[in-house]
């Protein structure tokens, strides 16, 4: 897997005044824990060092610090949460859990799929049920995503977890038996007819949906032919 180095700074608690004034300067808190640290570790570093970071080496990259700091100078770790502005998309914070070579850990990969079905040429479409898959494995054997090779499925065919050719030292976490992916026909809605409840529209067909459109207008002569026989019947009397 893809190694990357971010360059870290030690930090304090902080109010939320002095959390904010750190994102405006481009500074980005974070915290640091793992199975081997007692009480978080509290750090930070720059917006836009992070954020390339993330666009050449992606999430899920092991990360080794590079610090002035002899507690922090040479640690390794992994992203575990993102949180973002959601108005102007500055880092808000970040979780990080350190990893220690050795250990095995648990984590988040994408899934690449590739190629395109050939039952997307017969009016099918994909339909993507899981994009990325919890993982086991040693810090260092990590893949930057998982593959999975979609080209020769076919109409109503559906791709499970066991169908992906993992990379040695990888275990994935979750049942084997999940779907990843399959293709199908997307039914069209039926046409909806003014006053025709929907459930009328395919269950009877053409003649269902016609017998309920005429019925309005059943009713409405039957009502006519009522008053001409009472008109009729009040001059006899």
């Amino acid at each position: 897997m893809q190694t990357a180095t971010l360059e870290v700074t030690p930090r304090n608690l902080g109010t939320k005044n002095e959390l904010g004034r750190m994102r405006k300067n481009g500074e980005v808190p974070a915290v640091l824990y793992g199975r081997h640290i007692e009480n978080s570790i509290k750090l930070s570093f720059s917006a836009r060092t992070f954020s390339r970071l993330l666009s050449s080496f992606g999430k899920s990259s092991l990360i080794t610090f590079e610090s002035k700091d002899s507690g922090l100078n040479g640690r390794s770790a992994l992203i575990k949460e993102i949180q973002k502005d959601c108005i102007n998309d500055m880092f808000v914070h970040v979780d990080l859990l350190e990893v220690t070579q050795g250990e095995k850990i648990h984590t988040t990969v994408s899934i690449e799929f590739v190629g395109t079905p050939v039952g997307t040429k017969e009016g099918g479409v994909v339909d993507y049920q899981k994009r990325e898959l919890d993982i086991e494995c040693l810090p260092t054997d990590i893949p930057n995503h998982l593959v999975l090779n979609i080209e020769k499925m076919q109409l109503n065919d559906v791709m499970h977890v066991s169908d992906i050719v993992l990379p040695e030292g990888v275990k994935i976490m979750e049942d084997a038996n999940l779907s990843v992916v399959s293709v199908r026909i997307v039914k069209e809605k039926a046409p909806s007819v003014e006053g025709v409840e929907p459930s009328l529209v395919g269950e009877e067909g053409e003649e269902g949906v016609a017998a309920a459109a005429a019925a309005p207008a059943a009713e409405k002569t039957a009502e006519k032919a009522d008053k001409a026989e009472k008109t009729e019947k009040s001059k006899k009397d």
